[in-house]
C-alpha cells in the first residue's frame, strides 16, 4: 500500500516546480512575437506582416502539450518535470543541448 503521508509530502515538493515550470512556459512562449519584432525592424516589414511567422511557434506549442500530458500520466511527472527544466535552459539561451 502507498503511504498517503508520504503522497501528500512528494505533492507539496511538485507543487512549486510545477507553477515555476508554468510561468517559464508562458516566458519562453512570448520569445516568437518577440523574434518577429526584431525580424520586421531587420526585413523593413510591418509587424502585421511578420506575426503569421510566430504562428507555427503557437501550434506547435499547443499541438505538443497533449502528447506531454499523455507522456506525464504515463510515465513519470517528475521525470517530465526534469526534462523541461533541463531542455528549458538550453532553450532559453539559443543552444542545443550538444551545442
Amino acid at each position: 500500500m502507498s503511504d498517503p503521508a508520504r503522497s501528500v509530502r512528494s505533492t507539496r515538493f511538485l507543487v512549486p516546480f510545477i507553477n515555476l515550470g508554468h510561468l517559464l512556459d508562458h516566458l519562453v512562449m512570448l520569445v516568437f512575437p518577440t523574434v518577429v519584432i526584431a525580424l520586421g525592424r531587420e526585413w523593413n516589414r510591418p509587424y502585421s506582416e511578420m506575426l503569421p511567422l510566430a504562428l507555427g511557434g503557437f501550434i506547435a506549442f499547443g499541438a505538443f502539450a497533449i502528447p506531454a500530458g499523455w507522456l506525464a500520466d504515463h510515465w513519470s511527472r517528475y521525470r517530465m518535470m526534469a526534462v523541461f527544466f533541463f531542455g528549458i535552459a538550453p532553450a532559453r539561451h539559443g543552444r542545443s543541448p550538444r551545442g
